[in-house]
């Protein structure tokens, strides 16, 4: 099964031949062995119709990557190629291999796609904004809910965030020369005019200086621990 032929809203363009050619047989094992571990058997006992369901997926992402930064449902859409709601193995072992040992350009590519919402080929500054916030909530309960589990997010903490990843965005489409939308190759050719685009991919990639983790954690919103609701800006109306 192919992850797509360089479609938008694919995770990659790469076919499951192209990254076994790629990784050595440990590595193959190793992914293999992800996702046997978790993934469900239909009842004929057939390797494979093996498949990951979206929950096995999120643990499984989790445990692996240990971030909270993404949003793992908008990660299994982009692995889900053949749309039927479940991973195969072909789906999972590129996926996984796109995250784990993909080139920049591949990396990048990913990215781009996790914003083209539409999968039309381009970004609005919307999905970008819609996005970065629904990342930024889910991080938040993820942080919060181990300590509180009946813990939500206040009202004004949202709106501030919200707020902030709008200024973000909106920078980021200045930086780049853009008004409301780009292409791939707009993303691709502006990343070194934009600090704060280049400083999310380097996120994404698990790579950033002490530098830009300075300047990532200024884009991140605070946590409800390090402030009082005094300080959060009051709701707007939608």
């Amino acid at each position: 099964v192919a992850m797509g032929n360089s479609q938008a809203g694919a995770a990659s363009s790469l076919t499951f031949k192209d990254v076994k050619a790629r990784t050595t047989p440990e590595e193959q094992d190793r992914l293999l062995a992800m996702f046997n571990s978790c993934s469900h058997q239909n009842a004929d006992g057939s390797s494979e119709e093996k498949y990951i369901t979206k929950e096995q997926f999120e643990a499984t992402y989790w445990q692996e990557f240990k971030r909270k930064d993404l949003d793992v449902n908008r990660v299994f859409e982009l692995m889900d190629t053949s749309k039927d709601g479940r991973l195969s193995v072909s789906e999972f072992y590129t996926g996984m291999f796109v995250f784990t040992a993909g080139s920049d350009e591949e990396k990048l590519r990913l990215l781009f796609n996790f914003y083209d919402l539409r999968g039309d080929g381009n970004i609005s500054q919307q999905e970008m904004v819609v996005m970065m916030y629904k990342s930024a909530v889910h991080t938040q309960n993820l942080t919060m809910k181990p300590h509180d589990p009946a813990y939500k997010i206040h009202p004004r903490l949202k709106a501030q965030m919200k707020t902030r990843i709008e200024r973000q965005v909106k920078k980021i489409f200045q930086d780049c020369g853009q008004v409301n939308r780009m292409t791939f190759k707009d993303f691709k050719d502006n990343l070194s005019h934009s600090e704060d685009l280049k400083t999310w991919f380097r996120h994404i990639k698990g790579d950033l200086t002490d530098h830009e983790k300075a300047r990532w954690a200024e884009c991140c919103p605070p946590s409800p621990a390090t402030m009082n609701p005094e300080q959060w800006p009051a709701a707007k109306s939608s």
